[in-house]
């Protein structure tokens, strides 16, 4: 009997593997088994990777943490951080004002006496008197605890700073509908050192460009209706230190400009850019679609090369050879008192251009007028009421746009007047 059970048992067993491949494949995956919880919380440290000092003062910040992985494992104590820079004798000088912290030479420690305690620290790094442009060295954290595993992290100290800033791109009037437009881009490196990690140019538009995707170092984000005006579209290009590095005080260009269509709804979009350094390993983002072609490339240029901005933003505008035909919906009700109205204003667009607002800014101010009344302006802002509202306003249907627009509400009451006959005024109560 025992023996036919056995049998019996092993041909169950076989059954329910035949039947269930998938429960066979993950026993036979080691990664499957459950990994031991630790007995002792591990610390992690968050810091920059590479770091760029000047002859001011520069303010870097070191933080830690520890996990246990849900173990409940006994909570570190004596936290101690040691800022290890004897590596940077020549290059650059560490410094702390931390009552946590007491430095030697050029290492610094600092202790958590209580869990309550910031687990971050700040401290600066200043470039040393005649330390070479590009000159480097390492900077190493350390942090360990007691009932904690303890952990190390590198960052390179290099010497001099690279700036970036970009050139002014002109404004676009009168753009044909349909039509391909150039974007061109200047930068300009006000530092003193060569740009040492990859460039980052990103391009965000809003009132219905569509950019080409031409280049394949670059990626293209759209909306869910590429070319309508409440469609946001971006251009995300990095560039490789190397041949596309930027030297100290030159000002480069695109290789060639990137290209947009105009679409058909335009009135005027709006596109924000800027460049960035990226940190060693970090992962730039963007738009989901890869550009196909040749990867787009940084140049030398030549010349002033027209205006910059004073920083690492900026942003241009495209106007279309388009128009707006609006026009206003009016229902009066009776006001609060006596002789005073309540207008609610509705602004239908017959297009063919849709009207918007951009980084919610108000429509254009509508003149709100009463019989022999004076007349103030009142602003229009944003409702969308209905699904179809909101896909008129981004301009898909077939004939005309309709409502896009909701007036605040426009109020008007008699004004005092030495005339016996009435007057009012129009004011927004918005």
């Amino acid at each position: 009997m025992k023996s036919t059970c056995r049998v019996y048992g092993a041909v169950v067993a076989a059954m329910v593997l035949a039947l269930s491949p998938a429960a066979a494949a993950v026993a036979d995956d080691p990664s499957a088994a459950p990994s031991p919880l630790p007995t002792q919380a591990y610390a992690t440290i968050e810091a920059k990777k590479q770091l760029n000092v000047g002859s001011a003062a520069q303010s870097v910040d070191v933080s830690w943490m520890f996990w246990d992985g849900g173990a409940q494992v006994p909570a570190p104590r004596n936290e101690t951080l040691v800022i290890d820079a004897h590596d940077l004798a020549g290059i650059a000088s560490v410094a702390v004002d931390d009552p946590r912290c007491k430095r030697d030479g050029q290492v610094v420690t600092c202790v958590n006496r209580d869990s309550s305690q910031q687990r971050s620290v700040a401290f600066t790094l200043r470039a040393d008197r005649g330390a070479a442009p590009g000159a480097s060295g390492p900077i190493t954290y350390t942090i360990r605890a007691d009932h904690a595993t303890g952990t190390t992290a590198k960052a390179t100290v290099v010497a001099g700073i690279p700036k970036l800033i970009v050139g002014t791109v002109p404004d676009v009037t009168h753009a044909r509908i349909g039509s391909r437009i150039d974007v061109p881009l200047r930068l300009r490196n006000t530092g003193d050192l060569a740009t040492d990690r990859r460039v980052m140019l990103r391009w965000e538009s809003l009132g219905g460009l569509v950019f080409d995707r031409k280049y394949s170092n670059c990626a293209y984000g759209e909306g869910d209706e590429p070319g309508e005006p409440d469609s946001r579209t971006s251009v995300t290009c990095v560039f490789p230190t190397g041949p596309d590095s930027v030297p100290a005080g030159t000002t480069v260009k695109l290789g060639s400009p990137l290209t947009a269509r105009v679409g058909r709804h335009v009135l005027t979009a709006v596109t924000d850019y800027s460049v960035e350094l990226l940190e060693p390993g970090e992962k730039p983002g963007g738009g989901s679609h890869q550009g196909s072609g040749p990867p787009l490339t940084l140049v030398r240029a030549s010349g002033a090369g027209g205006k910059f901005e004073n920083g690492t933003e900026g942003r241009f505008t495209v106007g279309a050879d388009n128009s707006a035909d609006l026009a206003a919906e009016v229902t009066a009700k009776p006001g609060r008192r006596a002789g005073g109205w309540t207008l609610d204003i509705n602004a239908v667009n017959h297009g063919p251009a849709s009207a918007y607002g951009t980084d919610d800014n108000p429509s254009p101010l509508s003149m709100s007028s009463c019989p022999g009344a004076r007349s103030r302006p009142a602003t229009l802002t944003w409702k969308r009421r209905t699904a179809r509202t909101a896909r008129a306003f981004s301009g898909t249907t077939a004939a005309r746009r309709h409502l896009l627009r909701r007036g605040t509400g426009t109020t008007c009451a008699p004004c005092r007047s030495a005339s016996r006959q009435a007057r009012a005024s129009c004011s927004n109560c918005g």
